[in-house]
């Protein structure tokens, strides 16, 4: 019937290295993943697919500034499969019509060694297009979820928006990657606008994304000032709602309200922003320019500001 010959069968192998702080330790890691994988895609029709594979993990962790410290090791088995179903109407910058449908499920069910890295981990993402007056205004909606269980569960932390250029750090939580597992598998929720990176991480997440977008102008060309011409202006009017819990601390549990230094109630674990944004085409590369303001439930905080090259959800 010819069904073995619609397997898409890839064979991967890679290494990278990453020198990351420690602002705790106040020294540089050095970070080294390694290995490879086998996947298979089987397009179910036109619009959906399912997607395997299975994975051999190395990672290693050594001090840069102590080498008399041996590098700690880890090396796991990685099993993922995925079902997708895309029936979106493409854009320039993004789809204008239809629906995505992403559902996953990964994890590890131990290793090789004395220590055990084991977690399992559901992922979906469900995203909803429409659009009017000949596809000039767009309505964009998204709904994520996650959860990962186990003796070690995957790391989940907020992340403004995907390729953020100017990027701003948590002032207390700093840098996400606090192990040697986080350096594989720890992941970003975004877009979540109005707080800074890894301002909230745990093993769950919940997350909503609303968008306006509409067009601006056509293109502006250099003028008296020697700028560069930008094409598709467009604009978008968002809001994002998150939550993500189940951290590495003393409390896992779900907070829906807290309270303030000053005793009033505000919102505990949901993270709430809203702004407005620009697109456009720079050289030929999608450019976003985001401002969002995060709300605590009873009022708005400063602006942020989110720079950031790709495309929208």
């Amino acid at each position: 019937d010819g069904s073995h010959r619609r397997i898409d069968w890839s064979l991967s192998g890679f290494h990278v290295s990453r020198l990351l702080p420690d602002y705790n330790r106040y020294t540089y890691f050095r970070y080294r993943q390694f290995g490879g994988g086998l996947s298979a895609s089987y397009p179910l029709d036109k619009f959906r697919r399912i997607e395997a594979e299975m994975s051999l993990l190395g990672v290693s962790q050594s001090d840069i500034g102590d080498p008399t410290l041996t590098p700690v090791t880890r090396s796991l088995v990685h099993p993922s499969l995925t079902f997708t179903r895309d029936v979106t109407t493409p854009g320039m910058l993004y789809p204008v019509a239809g629906q995505r449908l992403a559902l996953s499920l990964s994890g590890s069910p131990g290793g090789f060694g004395a220590q055990q890295y084991r977690f399992a981990t559901a992922l979906a993402d469900a995203r909803f297009y429409t659009s009017v007056g000949r596809q000039r205004y767009t309505a964009a909606l998204r709904l994520s979820a996650g959860a990962s269980v186990g003796p070690e569960p995957q790391l989940f932390y907020s992340s403004g928006v995907q390729n953020w250029v100017n990027r701003r750090f948590d002032p207390d939580n700093g840098f996400p990657i606090s192990g040697i597992s986080d350096f594989i598998f720890a992941t970003p929720v975004l877009p979540l606008r109005g707080e800074a990176l890894n301002a909230v991480n745990g093993s769950y997440f919940g997350l909503l994304n609303g968008e306006l977008r509409f067009p601006l102008a056509a293109a502006l060309l250099p003028g008296p000032l020697p700028l560069l011409p930008l094409y598709h202006i467009q604009g978008a009017a968002f809001v994002d709602a998150g939550a993500i819990w189940g951290g590495r601390g003393a409390d896992k549990r779900f907070n829906l309200l807290a309270r303030d230094a000053e005793g009033r109630r505000t919102l505990g674990d949901v993270l709430v922003g809203s702004g407005f944004g620009l697109r456009s085409l720079v050289l030929g590369y999608p450019v976003r320019l985001d401002f969002g303001w995060p709300f605590d439930g009873r009022r708005f905080g400063p602006r942020r500001t989110y720079l950031s090259i790709g495309l929208d959800f």
